[in-house]
């Protein structure tokens, strides 16, 4: 006889997920910083499971862009936390580092990295505002685009080149499943 998780309703889908996620970092390399990444990337799918309703109810009260992009926020900083897990050596490793950010932040270090990184920031800056940009607006940037002057044009071209260049590492770096 099989367990067939679909039968137990919602809680039988999240465990589900949950399993499928830890099995994710078992795949991954099996370590503990790995099975944790999967087991809290499985739960924080099943709480978003949990939480459609309440999120559904907010979203309809609110502003849609507001409630967009405080997901897109939300769910991006998740991530990244998450991601601290998984490149971490151990546990400890990415505690510290979390704590670090949430707690250990010292700010005299900002002022420097803005003198030596301004147009960096300012390319990410305009990343994030061009990442917001609806996708029904994209026909119409696109036309822009076309019917803009030539010299428009290359100016674009040489600040993308120059951005390439620029950015590009000189090392090459190893593809992140290579040692799987």
């Amino acid at each position: 006889m099989s367990l067939k998780f679909r039968n137990i309703g919602v809680f039988g889908l999240i465990i589900a997920i949950v399993i499928t996620f830890v099995i994710c970092g078992l795949w991954h390399e099996g370590s503990v910083t790995f099975l944790v990444w999967g087991l809290l990337n499985g739960l924080i799918m099943g709480w978003e499971i949990l939480s459609a309703k309440i999120r559904k109810q907010i979203k309809s009260k609110s502003k849609p862009t507001i409630y967009n992009t405080l997901s897109w926020i939300i769910t991006f900083h998740v991530i990244v936390m998450l991601w601290i897990v998984f490149r971490s050596s151990t546990l400890s490793d990415a505690q510290i580092m979390i704590h670090q950010i949430f707690y250990d932040m010292n700010w005299a270090y900002a002022v420097p990295f803005f003198d030596v990184r301004f147009l960096f920031i300012i390319i990410l800056i305009l990343g994030f505002a061009f990442y917001t940009i609806p996708v029904k607006l994209f026909p119409e940037i696109t036309q822009r685009f076309i019917n803009a002057p030539f010299i428009i044009k290359a100016i674009i071209f040489i600040i993308v080149a120059q951005l390439i260049i620029q950015f590009q590492s000189a090392d090459v770096q190893p593809f992140l499943y290579g040692k799987f």
